[in-house]
């Protein structure tokens, strides 16, 4: 794992950091976590064929309801850029 978040730009080691954020993101219940996890989420969603963020949300177990709503309204206020 530790070799996966370190360094490399490979898409393993992108989506790797991108989970790993996420996850920290879903537990932090603080007022900007939300911004943070929608970030999360485009990014997952630029690096996962076809994944829509509907479907990237409703993958995350541990994510309360009453969270999910916001999250993806703010994720879909950003701005989704390709991968380069």
């Amino acid at each position: 794992m530790l070799q996966l978040l370190r360094g490399a730009e490979t898409l393993r080691a992108q989506l790797t950091r991108t989970c790993s954020n996420a996850a920290r993101h879903v537990l932090d219940e603080s007022p900007t976590s939300t911004l943070a996890l929608a970030s999360d989420l485009v990014d997952a969603a630029k690096l996962v064929p076809n994944a829509s963020l509907e479907w990237l949300v409703d993958g995350l177990s541990m994510l309360p309801d009453e969270r999910r709503a916001g999250v993806l309204t703010a994720a879909r206020a950003l701005p989704v850029d390709p991968v380069t």
